[in-house]
């Protein structure tokens, strides 16, 4: 069944974030999103299991416009990805405050770290798709614990800055990036 042609999929996932406005996730159920917009339990049960796989489902489609963005085959530099990175999260800043508000958060954390390892290693090697065997290796390995730490910072810094009102641009963002990243390393590695 394919989603992304069908305005099923998308309608119940325009309805969850429309009752995320109204009410807590916890007290949202699944009958609430079925009945909100008349779209029938049995339909909205046929592309979505729960509530969760509705959000997962939202996050899915946000990461791939990220990926989608991160690759840009015109990327000369970190500069150009980073900036792209910030470009990309002060438009779509609505949906992640409305998932910072409404404690959903946590379901685009769980996959932001993925995803970007991944872009990376497209980026690299051309492709997505990382064989079981690679991934274990990438885990194990002492550079994804530097992965790890610089994608955690930088996650944290993009959350702060939607949290205060996106006051710099995504230009001045990129100049602050690389001015912690710089004062990082001159104070971890001399």
């Amino acid at each position: 069944m394919k989603m992304k042609n069908n305005p099923a999929p998308v309608l119940i996932r325009r309805t969850l974030l429309e009752l995320l406005k109204e009410r807590p996730y916890q007290s949202i159920t699944m009958g609430d999103i079925a009945g909100a917009d008349y779209i029938g339990r049995r339909t909205c049960y046929r592309y979505y299991r729960s509530k969760d796989e509705i959000m997962k489902s939202i996050v899915d489609e946000l990461m791939d416009e990220y990926a989608e963005v991160m690759l840009d085959p015109e990327f000369k530099s970190f500069e150009d990805a980073a900036l792209a990175h910030f470009q990309f999260f002060e438009r779509k800043s609505g949906v992640v405050m409305q998932m910072m508000d409404t404690h959903t958060l946590h379901f685009l954390e769980e996959r932001f770290h993925g995803s970007v390892m991944n872009i990376a290693y497209c980026a690299k090697y051309g492709t997505m798709e990382i064989s079981p065997e690679e991934l274990e290796r990438i885990e194990q390995s002492a550079d994804h614990y530097e992965f790890t730490f610089k994608m955690a910072g930088f996650w944290q810094m993009t959350m702060l800055w939607l949290r205060q009102g996106m006051r710099f641009t995504p230009k001045e963002m990129l100049e602050l990036t690389k001015s912690n990243l710089t004062r990082m390393r001159e104070e971890l590695y001399f």
